[in-house]
């Protein structure tokens, strides 16, 4: 499994990348968050100590513990979520973030603009 894969097995379901707007988003709660670069960074980073634990235990452990090692670079960190950038399950398109601009996150619910409901 490629790091990329593990990003996305790891993070999928709380990370988006929206291309139109060149921004991270993270689910918090009831929405999307834009996030900070150096958030997915620590995302990256969790990923990449990840490869060494899956190490043990595996024939070919020694060679995965030297994949982590490399893939801790900052050089391939940074080209990991260049990559995941172009991954289909990561991309959200920007009309997605806000569907229903009627409808707006409170902290206890979401209120209905045109009913005033919470």
């Amino acid at each position: 499994m490629g790091n990329r894969d593990r990003f996305v097995d790891f993070a999928n379901d709380e990370v988006r990348y929206c291309p139109e707007l060149d921004a991270w988003y993270r689910w918090c709660d009831r929405r999307w968050r834009k996030t900070r670069h150096e958030e997915i960074c620590e995302s990256a980073n969790n990923v990449i100590k990840a490869i060494s634990v899956e190490a043990d235990g595996q024939q070919d452990g020694e060679a995965v513990r030297k994949h982590a090692k490399s893939s801790q670079s900052y050089n391939k960190r940074e080209a990991l979520i260049k990559f995941v950038k172009t991954t289909p399950q990561i991309l959200v398109a920007a009309h997605d973030l806000d569907r229903d601009p009627w409808l707006l996150g409170v902290e206890n619910g979401t209120v209905d603009l045109r009913t005033g409901n919470l």
